[in-house]
């Protein structure tokens, strides 16, 4: 659900974009039908998800969220991400500094799929 998230940890690669926007479509090894970089782009996606999943502050919000919206709790933090993501990157183009911008967000020099 957090498609902003992974467009912007696509790092302007269409190819790695397209297999962030993909991923939860292509189950099991059919990843493997996909050039290298959609590939790399499948497995972003995986990771990012696998991270965000297990980190103790979306636990903490699904929970807090589970009462109002149960099953789709995890869903709505998704897109509660993605609106804070959102407002932050607004920030950062409106912005008349970019000082400002700067340290709002650090520079993403590299994918993590580089390193």
């Amino acid at each position: 659900m957090n498609y902003l998230a992974h467009a912007f940890l696509s790092f302007n690669n269409a190819d790695i974009l397209t297999g962030n926007m993909i991923s939860d479509f292509v189950k099991g090894k059919a990843k493997f039908d996909y050039p290298g970089e959609i590939q790399k782009g499948i497995h972003l996606h995986r990771l990012i998800d696998s991270f965000t999943d297990s980190h103790e502050v979306t636990a903490r919000a699904k929970k807090f969220f589970r009462p109002q919206y149960r099953l789709y709790s995890g869903a709505f933090v998704d897109i509660v991400y993605d609106h804070f993501l959102a407002i932050i990157l607004l920030a950062i183009c409106f912005s008349t500094s970019a000082q400002t911008a700067n340290s709002a967000i650090p520079p993403l020099d590299k994918s993590p799929m580089d390193m």
